[in-house]
């Protein structure tokens, strides 16, 4: 097969990250959209907070029915009580999320000109010039209790890191009528937008008990949109041919079901699939979040279990 090429045509990738948030080096890349999958009382809240907080958030939303009354687990997200949404079925509990987002966005903007606009006005004032040539709605402006405070930010001129937990809401509005959601899963990433470029964005994870589901469960929109995922053990053929189907870029199906084999070791594991791993990393695939699976030294159904495997300390 012959080729030939034309010059100036090339595509160029664009320079940057589309993960926006530094992350300790055996954690995924942030921001996060993560899908969780177990049957009832496998652990998935346990796993996904146990991610969650050892990601850099600063502040978590939650639309669940049963957040509030599991006091434990706000207190180790640090959920604030309005940034959780009890009723699932109220689709703008999603434009919510986004205002306060936007908010984040406008408050951090705020504080980066005021503090441009601050440094200014301390500069006139110590270099001893008149007062009178300093315009005064900038005095007035910054004038508190006798003195010119530094401006103040919640989060000390930082982006905020934030994060959405979905979990309990199958059968939901959220899922049954999935536009909103969609949508915001679609743009995570994107949402809050800065005036000199780039986003806050907002990390997800949808806690659901099926991978697929006839009706009211994730759409394929949103497991696209998948960057890593949580799976625990299935007695679902089915389930397990699906979730192998859709991992097939990663390695083939049958390859697949031996690494899921390989960490199914105890009642509450579960594999963990980044699939935007950091170069460094081993492997895509992990055995609970501390155990790197290297699918090419998995042994066949024929040999006996590998038991070669690289640790991470997560």
């Amino acid at each position: 097969m012959k080729r030939v090429d034309v010059k100036g045509l090339e595509v160029i990738p664009q320079k940057g990250s589309a993960f926006a948030y530094e992350t300790a080096p055996d954690l995924p890349k942030c921001h996060v959209m993560a899908l969780v999958v177990g049957a009832r009382g496998m652990g998935k809240t346990t796993a996904a907070i146990s991610l969650m907080e050892r990601l850099p958030y600063d502040r978590i939303f939650a639309i669940s029915p049963s957040m509030k009354s599991n006091h434990a687990l706000m207190q180790r997200l640090k959920i604030a009580p309005e940034d959780v949404f009890e009723d699932v079925d109220d689709l703008n509990n999603l434009t919510r999320i986004r205002a306060a987002i936007d908010a984040e966005r406008d408050d951090l903007e705020r504080y980066h000109d005021e503090m441009k606009r601050w440094k200014e006005l301390m500069r006139k004032i110590e270099d001893d010039g008149p007062l009178a040539t300093i315009p005064g709605t900038e005095l007035s402006y910054f004038f508190r209790n006798n003195d010119f405070p530094k401006p103040e930010h919640r989060w000390k001129g930082k982006r905020c890191c934030m994060a959405l937990l979905i979990d309990d809401c199958v059968g939901s509005t959220l899922y049954t009528k999935p536009r909103a959601l969609n949508k915001f899963v679609t743009t995570h990433r994107h949402l809050g937008q800065l005036t000199e470029g780039g986003a806050l964005g907002c990390s997800v994870y949808c806690l659901v008990q099926s991978f697929r589901c006839s009706s009211g469960g994730v759409t394929k929109c949103v497991r696209n949109q998948a960057t890593c995922m949580i799976m625990f053990g299935t007695k679902s053929k089915r389930e397990l041919d699906e979730v192998a189907e859709e991992c097939a870029a990663e390695v083939d199906e049958q390859l697949f079901k031996r690494v899921y084999a390989e960490c199914m070791q105890e009642r509450h594991d579960f594999m963990f699939i980044d699939y935007f791993r950091k170069e460094t990393h081993p492997s895509s695939f992990r055995r609970n979040f501390n155990q790197f699976i290297i699918p090419s030294e998995i042994a066949s159904p024929l040999e006996p279990p590998c038991s070669r495997r690289t640790k991470a300390t997560v």
